[in-house]
């Protein structure tokens, strides 16, 4: 398994043989599995490349993982109530995790719960991370997918700059609500916060296309059946949706229609793939894009050749998939003897410490100063262009720079009053 740069992750709804399987997509060999109890729709998130986690159906409890184990860790994390949702943060830092309509943000490494935030009237069924660690999406049952930025959520006091909303009332940063049914699908481009491309989907039988950098819709595209998943590969060209029918739709964004809302018939790119009895669950494409996994309710997972459109493998399950991954093969998958934690789990607070004061601090890879190549320069038979985006830098940085002072004030006080 040395020669593994790749693997795959499913699981399915039966928790009889396993939990979550560990498979050489190119093979069709298990190589690992991961025992104990199910894990619900959009819960399978690995922290760092220690630990897999995931959350039961029915139970506010977390299953906890090491990477190089098959049972389950003694650690107990407990949350709030049965997580309909969750993601950890690309930094590993931060755990994500919904209950009902309430988002609860927890520190990783402290088990601090550092925030609860809400603006959905319904349950949220979708929780994603901007690549940077800097924002947080979620999508709900009502059909809103909100942008939040991770530094209002944790924050225990007013910020400089923050002009609207109070503390422990925080604002999303974008608020969509263009979907008419619940959001099943959320995917966000690489790069950046402020450069990235965001696709949703929805049982109204549309995809949705956003840019994060003026939070306007750049595309949508109508189906005739209500979508279930939703992926895009690693440029950013081209878009998978799977749908409650049983067949995946593909097109590429390569040469974009004029309108902004099109029906998926009048896409010249447009393909379509039969495979699958019954809905699918889940879609998750390999690094290189040419290798698209897909899990249904018909107890299977398709692996397709993209440039063909054909099914080359198929692995079965003992029930409904739930959760279908790629992931980068962990080191300790490889060599069990090589477990070496980048941080440490530790119980879950129940509750927020309003007088204790937290710092958190950013690493310089977290700032995102390098310039993204696939940022939207400039979009074409639009209204959307980068006029203010130099004053919204300079904005920022100010900002900054008055956190900065305000915390450096706030530490000499409290070190010369001790």
């Amino acid at each position: 398994m040395e020669d593994k740069y790749e693997v795959l992750l499913t699981s399915d709804n039966s928790g009889v043989v396993c939990n979550t399987t560990v498979w050489d997509h190119t093979t069709g060999s298990s190589l690992h599995q991961f025992k104990g109890n199910t894990s619900s729709p959009n819960t399978v998130c690995l922290v760092g490349r220690d630990y897999l986690l995931s959350a039961p159906p029915d139970k506010p409890l977390l299953n906890v993982w090491q990477v190089n184990r098959a049972e389950q860790s003694p650690l107990r994390l407990f949350t709030p109530g049965p997580v309909s949702a969750m993601a950890v943060s690309p930094s590993g830092h931060y755990l994500v995790a919904a209950v009902e309509e309430n988002i609860n943000i927890w520190q990783v490494g402290t088990g601090a719960l550092l925030g609860v935030v809400t603006r959905h009237y319904q349950p949220v069924t979708v929780l994603q991370f901007t690549g940077d660690s800097s924002h947080l999406l979620s999508g709900g049952a009502d059909g809103q997918v909100l942008v939040w930025p991770l530094v209002l959520c944790v924050a225990r006091r007013s910020l400089p700059g923050q002009e609207r909303g109070q503390v422990g009332q925080v604002q999303p940063r974008y608020t969509w609500t263009d979907h008419a049914l619940p959001v099943t699908g959320v995917r966000v481009g690489h790069g950046p916060a402020h450069g990235a491309r965001v696709i949703t989907c929805s049982l109204d039988m549309t995809v949705k296309v956003y840019t994060m950098q003026t939070g306007q819709m750049l595309l949508s595209v109508s189906f005739t059946s209500p979508l279930t998943a939703v992926v895009m590969d690693n440029m950013e060209t081209t878009v998978y949706a799977g749908t409650k029918s049983g067949q995946i739709h593909s097109f590429s964004l390569l040469s974009p229609p004029r309108d902004v809302c099109v029906t998926g018939d009048s896409l010249a790119s447009l393909s379509t793939w039969a495979g699958h009895t019954g809905q699918v669950t889940g879609l998750a494409l390999g690094m290189d894009g040419r290798t698209l996994a897909s899990g249904g309710v018909d107890s299977v997972v398709h692996l397709w050749d993209t440039p063909s459109g054909q099914v080359v493998r198929s692995l079965p399950h003992k029930e409904g998939v739930t959760h279908v991954q790629f992931i980068a093969t962990p080191p300790a998958l490889l060599d069990h003897d090589r477990w070496s934690p980048a941080v440490k789990l530790v119980a879950l607070q129940k509750g927020t410490n309003q007088k204790e004061f937290t710092c958190a601090v950013l690493n310089r890879t977290d700032l995102g100063d390098g310039e993204d190549w696939m940022r939207d320069e400039k979009v074409q038979g639009g209204s959307v262009g980068m006029e203010g985006q130099g004053r919204e830098e300079e904005h920022t940085v100010q900002e900054l720079k008055q956190i900065n002072n305000q915390l450096y004030k706030f530490a000499m006080k409290n070190v010369l009053s001790s």
